[in-house]
């Protein structure tokens, strides 16, 4: 490329536009020269905005708003005012010519675009690049090209448009494909508009239409018209000038243009721009030429064909609102005397726009666009068009020499970076960052918190670390001294050795570049994140939305570890520096050059590259590198305005991740802070903004240090917890800040329980320090139109701020404070609400004007708000971040809440098992119920048996699928559970990972189970269809026979009976029917004789005992007389030492209750299932008893302990055998009748009642088909509703009604207490105590219950499935119909339609006997399936209600499907929260464990009561002789206390060898732990019920201390309410 001067000489000026820039006080700025601080200072203009005043303020004002990106900023109109008297008369709408004072609004005398062109003009080349970025996003067109002078070549903006990045989507095939890529070298095709003359349609309009997704009267006006507010006839500098925007594409079928497309205007006439043209004709693939029919003459003519024979495609509209005839000739004859018919139709197309509205020109120009061949395809990048344009003497603006060469130093570098490996490029180009720089940040804390020190002298591992830091130091300087890679030598050289324009084009030209490096590499990983994110905010669904969180976070380090920008070279100067510093000065002076590092920082920081003063990648700041860069930028600043040190206010920004905070201060202060999919800012940057002259001596203030910061509560910093890391953040940040702004990403007040905790105890400690911090909250994407609904957010904020203030005195032992007491914040004035960003969310379109005024308006608020703080400098900045960096590396637990307790990391661990349960059995029940619909549709046995294969075998794919990622689930918690929970987690850690196992193999040999169950029961549903299939021929025809007879009889008199007559006729025959097809029928299965097989086995089981069983028996009469109902406890059922007393009574009936529920649990599922009977269900039953029994040691902690005896065995399994007998003969009696053909065919007697209509009449076939869909149907849904019922209320009560009472284990049991309180009663207490099972199973039930209750409970659960289900199938009803309808001829018949819908619904609908509905359709050849969906739908909906009311038993209490229904859903609520259920040997404890868990992992809890609680008393004191104790366990171990009880056999043990007691002793792990005490809600129920306790253990009340008398229910209900919402 050749060098050109772009810059003309101000001599050399030309009148228009010399005019132009001294009417826009430009004149000095020309040409090039307004620079970052002119256009970035903050003014009082640009804060206030008001309205123009005067042609001089034009150019100010677009730039003020475009910095802002307010697009409004290019509607420039002058506001004048005229003086009345009458104020009056100002508020009434006048006559133009009217007198009065009023104000009113005219165009200027420079039109708007002279205005955008100018400004252009005016710029440097940096700037520039900045105003574009600024157009792009606010949608505006984009100078491409400007005329300066009428007789010299224009100039072609190259650099200018380099900053440019687009993101667009492409569609191929189904999917769509993500670009985000860099305009200005990437080929696109071009569409260009030209005018030949004016036009009475607008061209510029029209593009807007075009370009718009919105109506042409909607549409957002990117290219300025003559209709636009500000517009003028006068315009001067725009003439000539090209334009350009872009259409980008979404992907979708409803994009106007199916790939990016730049749309370019030229302004004017064209035929008076050669050079233009010859534009044009370079980047156009298709040229839209806007002309009316009398100006097509010869030079027109030229220009086309020009265009033509360049293989263009040219698209002539004719203006014309009324084409004559003459013009109609001109027309044909400028065709042909041109010989332009040959590319008719093909290359060009004339159109008009006579009698077409707007939106048809639209659509036609769109069409005509997307149709038009060209010859070749004419894809070019601005690149190489620049290219081809400077050999035609046009001159491009990057062709300078001063770009050329910081353009060409810059590709020098990016060259070398390309060759690298991406993921080796860091650790190769830029060493010092690395691995040395993260072992020395380490160490540099490790000094103070001695986290990892284990038994080593405090003194002597300090050294060590800081000889980690010599040392880590000393291998940095020794690369820098020998081996630095050849991109930083050249980085380091050109920054050295450059300075001026060239240094700035190189630095900029290099961030452009990498940052297309990285997005080449990584855009991949962002358009997975944005489709996770996608998914995020689609999906309500807990597990989902965690394992969609889980997958960002690896993306997130993924595009950390993969990025590479002008920020980690930066940090890299840094690191070598430092490491030079750090030397002695001998060695130092070799690199005397590199001391000037700070100086070129400090100017790149003024040019506004932010400067990184924490490194967010380790985790620590650079501070000997900070503090030379901010010294060096004090002199400068000091040497520049010939003044003291600057004063400075300091403003942060905080939030969560991607809340925004960055876009805000980009658009507040126009800077140039990281936005981008991922993680966006990562550490800790800072840029200063200037304020003019007039606001400094205001407010005492010359410039503000914005700090932004990267998003709170993130899981990235490795080898720290995400909580410390963010705290110390947070602590840091709002240390440094003047002002802090937090930032939520909208309305939900739940994101402030992520950033709040964190936030406060910072603020605490500054006050601590005697730092006084003001905050602001920013609230995003708000509706401010409601002042109730924001006095109400308000009110929540300011009662969340006071509650963890309070939290946070607590933790740090403090004066309990508010938190207006401790910060600077008033709720009314420092809550602020922005709206969305783009409008629709969609950043296609240009960002909202009310954002950007609603941030200038908040940048006004914080700018005047300066006034009253007080003054500080660059050095005091520089000394308060040094001092406060060693205050939080010094403060081991840098503010964190004390989450180390053992029983908040066991409560986390039970929530997260609790998850990983929930969504194991969610998706495994998913599967076998969609495996049961499939089971049921099966027709015949070898499909059943080749089904049930495929999904055992996908079965086993599955668990192991879920249990893979659900172990990666457990290995990150666990490792993010280092430091908060470290020591808590590891105890637990393997055994978790063996439940995971354990979980695994469980469910799924329980889903083996239910498929073998399914299989058994469909295969007896079909043998049953077999033989009925017999008779069907019989059954077929008798009724053929009696249709004939009446045939005979009537003749054609039959054709006409009513519905009624045929069913008087038919109800007559049938009972005689089925008594005749009953005699056909010979059952194969006899009954059963149960008591007889029962006795024998008694006798197999009981041979010594029989004698005694026969006389028990005998006295009945018979077995089956014994029951549950009539057992009672006799003497000679236990032993026990003392007295007889009800409770060792009542515990005996809860074991029975136990294992008389468990038995019958074990048969309704026999029956439910339709398992024929087997004498094994008796020797089960008996095994059953057996273990129970003997499983039941007496309880050695308990004064009511008891043995049970033989006749106790004996009696109790009578009883159960009596009780048994009656359910194993229904079961029996269940399974015959279900094998019995006659049952079946009477419960078809419907289906048989149309085939006799059929029969007496073909024309009700139809109508037939109608009514056996239905009944097949409505049959399914209520089938499938059964099966599932159990589920969906579990699934209800356990993730939303019941969702943080059913989180974890020890929520259910906080709540369970609370009841327990507030009912009063010790005999539940007791209860409780003694059996935690049964209460638990009470509290479940009792909330089961009261779901019922609530809002329709469980018929709401029923209506919305049934309703579901009715919608579902009359779906698949018009899927199958529209498929059918689509068919030739020859397959519109039944038998193809049947096919079609079960396979469309094979596993979402039940339709049994659905083949049967072909006996109806086989003979009819022209089906009218619009009548058939209209009567299915009519049919389905009349059946909707009686479906519902057909289930409503399971929602009325005391009903037996009630009661099965709640026992099931109580018994899976149990299991899952739950988990292990044994209790402490001495105190009763429930085991801590939230799942069952072997031997091989110990029992324990870190709740131990006082033992009292359970009846111990001392028993060698003489004092306390016989009195409860209130020691706890670990407490009574630590001091070596002694205990007896029946599993002693009444000898002396000491606590400390309690393990050697028995296995169950074993089986407990109880820390010896003398400060170990009971939780105060066990202290206040002792104080409470001490008297009443006493008496029910036959002892002396307890010594109760005082402490424990002052506590009160109310605040133990309201601690347990806290654990159950998460706030303990």
């Amino acid at each position: 490329m050749n060098k050109q001067n772009i810059f003309p000489s101000k001599a050399s000026l030309s009148s228009d536009l010399e005019k132009v820039l001294e009417s826009l006080n430009l004149t000095k700025y020309y040409p090039g020269k307004l620079d970052r601080e002119e256009v970035y200072t903050i003014t009082e203009y640009s804060l206030e905005q008001s309205s123009l005043k005067n042609t001089q303020e034009l150019a100010k004002h677009f730039i003020a708003n475009l910095i802002s990106f307010n697009y409004e900023g290019r509607k420039l109109k002058i506001v004048t005012e005229n003086n009345s008297k009458d104020e009056g008369e100002s508020k009434r709408t006048r006559s133009r010519f009217g007198a009065g004072n009023r104000q009113s609004k005219k165009a200027p005398e420079i039109h708007p675009l002279d205005v955008v062109a100018a400004t252009f003009l005016c710029c440097n080349p940096i700037i520039r690049q900045d105003l574009v970025q600024r157009m792009y996003a606010c949608k505006l067109a984009i100078p491409l090209m400007i005329q300066e002078e009428e007789n010299k070549p224009p100039q072609f903006y190259l650099w200018a448009m380099r900053s440019l990045i687009m993101k667009w989507k492409t569609s191929q095939g189904k999917k769509s494909i993500s670009q985000e890529l860099n305009i200005a070298s990437y080929p696109v095709e071009t569409v260009s508009f030209i005018r030949f003359n004016s036009s009475e349609l607008s061209k510029s309009s029209l593009l807007n239409w075009i370009i718009s997704e919105s109506e042409t009267n909607n549409s957002h006006s990117i290219f300025f018209h003559r209709n636009s507010e500000g517009s003028t006839r006068n315009r001067r500098l725009s003439e000539g000038m090209v334009e350009i925007a872009w259409y980008l594409p979404q992907g979708t079928e409803k994009d106007n243009f199916q790939d990016i497309v730049s749309f370019t205007n030229l302004r004017g006439d064209a035929r008076k721009y050669f050079y233009q043209l010859k534009l044009i004709e370079e980047i156009a693939a298709k040229i839209v030429i806007l002309v009316s029919a009398e100006e097509l003459q010869e030079k027109e003519a030229s220009i086309i064909k020009g265009f033509l024979e360049a293989g263009k495609g040219v698209i002539i509209l004719l203006t014309d609102k009324d084409l004559t005839a003459e013009n109609e000739d001109n027309v044909h004859n400028f065709l042909d005397s041109n010989r332009f018919g040959k590319y008719l139709d093909k290359q060009l197309t004339i159109l008009d726009i006579e009698n077409k509205n707007n939106p048809d020109i639209r659509n036609e120009i769109r069409e005509t666009i997307n149709t038009i061949e060209t010859r070749n395809n004419f894809k070019i990048s601005l690149k190489n068009i620049a290219q081809k344009l400077a050999q035609n003497a046009i001159q491009v603006d990057e062709l300078e020499e001063t770009c050329q060469m910081g353009i060409k130093q810059a590709e020098e570098l990016l060259e070398i970076i390309r060759r690298e490996k991406i993921d080796e490029i860091k650790a190769k180009l830029l060493p010092l960052q690395g691995k040395l720089w993260a072992e020395w940040a380490i160490a540099d804390k490790e000094i103070y918190r001695l986290e990892k020190i284990g038994e080593e002298n405090p003194t002597q591992y300090a050294n060590k670390q800081e000889a980690r830091k010599i040392e880590s130091r000393k291998k940095q300087f020794e690369i820098v001294n020998k081996n630095l890679s050849e991109a930083i030598n050249l980085f380091l050289s050109t920054l050295l050795e450059e300075d001026g324009l060239t240094q700035e084009y190189f630095v900029r030209y290099l961030k452009l570049g990498l940052d297309e490096f990285s997005r080449q590499e990584l855009s991949t990983s962002y358009n997975k994140y944005t489709e996770l994110m996608k998914e995020m905010g689609e999906t309500e669904v807990l597990e989902k939305k965690a394992i969609i969180n889980t997958q960002l976070s690896k993306l997130d380090q993924v595009i950390l570890d993969r990025s590479f920008g002008l920020e980690h070279l930066l940090r890299e100067v840094g690191q070598i520096y430092t490491a030079v510093m750090a030397r002695p000065e001998s060695e130092r002076k070799k690199f005397s050059k590199l001391q000037r590092l700070p100086e070129i920082a400090a100017n790149l920081l003024l040019k506004g590259y932010p400067l990184e003063i924490m490194d967010g990648d380790v985790g620590s700041i650079p501070i000997e590198w900070v503090e030379a860069v901010l010294k060096e930028l004090n002199r400068k600043l000091m040497q520049g305005e010939k003044r003291k040190s600057p004063r400075l206010y300091t403003l942060s920004a905080m939030g969560i991740q991607s809340s925004g905070k960055s876009t805000l201060l980009n658009t507040m202060f126009g800077l140039q802070f990281t936005v981008s999919a991922g993680r966006c800012t990562k550490g800790v940057y800072l840029q200063p903004v200037k304020l003019e002259e007039k606001l400094r001596d205001m407010l005492n203030v010359d410039y503000i240090f914005v700090i932004d910061t990267e998003g709170l509560k993130s899981p990235e910093l490795s080898g720290n917890s995400t909580r410390k890391h963010d705290n110390e953040l947070s602590t840091f940040v709002i240390g440094l800040s003047s002002l802090a702004l937090i930032k939520l990403p909208g309305e939900d007040p739940t994101y402030l329980q992520e950033v709040l905790p964190i936030s406060v105890q910072a603020f605490l400690r500054m006050n601590d320090v005697n730092l006084n911090p003001k905050i602001k909250i920013i609230h995003r994407n708000a509706d401010k139109s409601s002042q109730e609904k924001l006095n109400n957010q308000k009110r929540v904020l300011n009662e969340n701020l006071d509650k963890y203030t309070e939290v946070a005195c607590l933790e740090e032992d403090k004066e309990l404070k508010t938190f207006r007491e401790i910060i600077d914040f008033n709720i009314s004035k420092d809550v602020n609400y922005l709206p969305s960003l783009y409008e629709g969310d969609d950043y296609r379109n240009p960002i909202i004007p009310k954002y950007s005024k609603e941030v200038n308006e908040l940048k006004k608020q914080i700018v005047y708000g300066i006034k009253f703080q007080n003054e500080s400098s660059i050095l005091n900045f520089s000394n308060h971040l040094k001092t406060l960096w060693e205050a939080i590396k010094k403060d081991k637990f840098v503010y964190e809440f004390k989450n180390t307790i053992e029983s908040q990391a066991r409560r986390i661990l039970d929530a997260k098992w609790n998850k990983i349960r929930y969504e194991f059995e969610h998706n495994i029940t998913n599967f076998v119920n969609e495996a049961y619909t499939i089971f049921a549709n099966c027709i015949s046995e070898t499909y059943l048996s080749n089904i049930h294969a495929e999904r055992k075998t996908r079965l086993l794919k599955i668990t192991n699928t879920i249990f893979s990622k659900q172990e990666d689930e457990l290995k990150k918690f666990f490792k993010e559970s280092e430091g908060l929970f470290e020591d808590a987690m590891q105890q637990w850690e393997n055994n978790t990972f063996y439940r995971l196992q354990d979980l695994r193999d469980e469910l799924k040999n329980q889903a083996n189970r239910q498929l073998e169950n399914f299989e058994n029961k469909r295969k007896v549903e079909l043998s049953v269809s077999q033989e009925v299939s017999k008779y069907e021929n019989i059954i077929k025809e008798d009724i053929r026979k009696l249709v004939q007879e009446e045939k005979d009889r009537k003749g054609e008199e039959v054709l006409y009976l009513s519905e009624q007559e045929l069913r008087k006729l038919f109800e007559e025959k049938w009972r005689d029917w089925i008594l005749n097809w009953s005699s056909y029928y010979e059952s194969p299965n006899k009954k059963a004789d149960v008591e007889k097989n029962i006795l024998q086995k008694l006798n197999e089981w009981y041979p010594g005992d029989w004698k005694y069983i026969k006389e028990k028996i005998e006295k009945k009469s018979k077995l089956s007389d014994f029951s549950f109902n009539n057992f009672y406890i006799l003497e000679n059922h236990y032993h026990y030492e003392g007295k007889r007393t009800k409770a060792v009574d009542q515990k005996i009936e809860d074991f029975n209750d136990k294992l008389f529920n468990e038995i019958n649990k074990y048969l309704q599922e026999k029956e439910k299932n339709l398992q024929p009977y087997q004498q094994s269900y008796i020797t089960e039953i008996l095994n059953k008893i057996k273990d129970k029994i003997d499983s039941q040691p007496p309880n050695p902690d308990d004064k009511t302990s008891f043995k049970l005896t033989k006749y106790f065995k004996i009696d109790l399994t009578l009883a159960i055998c009596g009780q048994v007998i009656k359910q194993l003969e229904k079961i029996d009696q269940n399974f015959i009748e279900a094998q019995n053909p006659i049952t079946k065919i009477k419960e078809q007697k419907e289906y048989y009642f149309d085939f006799f209509k059929v029969s007496f009449n073909k024309e009700n076939s139809q109508s037939a088909i109608v009514a056996q869909l239905v009944r097949v149907l409505s049959e399914g849904i209520s089938e499938k509703v059964g099966q599932e019922l159990a589920d969906k209320v579990y699934y209800q009560m356990k993730s939303f009604t019941y969702s943080q009472i059913f989180n974890n284990k020890q929520s259910l049991i906080a709540d369970i207490l609370i009841s327990l309180a507030e009912k009063g009663n010790l005999k539940d207490y007791i209860t409780y105590i003694d059996d935690p099972e049964k209460s638990i199973k009470e509290c479940v039930g009792e909330y089961f219950d009261e779901f019922n209750l609530n809002d329709k409970g469980i018929n709401k659960i029923i209506e919305k499935q049934v309703k579901h289900l009715v919608y579902t199938a009359k779906d698949f009803v018009e899927r199958t119909n529209r498929y059918i309808e689509n068919n030739s001829q020859d397959s519109r018949n039944i038998a193809a339609w049947i096919e079609k819908f079960r396979e469309s619904a094979d596993n979402k609908l039940i339709f049994k006997n659905l083949e049967k509905v072909e006996t109806f359709g086989s003979d009819i050849n022209d089906i009218d399936w619009d009548y058939i969906q209209k009567e299915v739908n009519k049919g389905l909906d009349s059946k909707q209600q009686e479906l519902i009311q057909k289930f409503h038993e399971f929602s009325q209490p005391r009903t037996d499907k009630y009661i099965y229904l709640r026992n099931k859903v109580v018994d899976k609520i149990i299991t899952s929260v739950i988990g292990c259920i044994k209790t402490c040997p001495f105190c009763g404890e429930i085991c801590i464990h939230g799942q069952p868990h072997d031997n091989s992992v110990a029992h324990e809890t870190p709740y131990h009561r006082p033992k009292g609680v359970k009846g111990y008393r001392w028993e060698t004191d003489s004092d306390k002789n016989d009195k409860l104790v209130t020691k706890t366990c670990p407490q009574a171990i630590a001091d070596n206390d002694r205990f007896r009880n029946s599993a002693t056999n009444g000898e002396w043990v000491n606590y400390q060898d309690y393990r050697q007691v028995n296995d169950y002793y074993r089986s407990w792990k109880i820390p010896a732990d003398a400060s170990l005490e009971s939780s105060s809600y066990w202290k206040w129920f002792m104080a409470t019920y001490s008297s009443e306790l006493a008496d029910h253990y036959n002892a002396k009340e307890p010594d109760i201390h005082s402490t424990w008398k002052s506590l009160t229910k109310e605040k133990e209900i309201e601690k347990l309410r806290k654990i159950i919402k998460g706030d303990d």
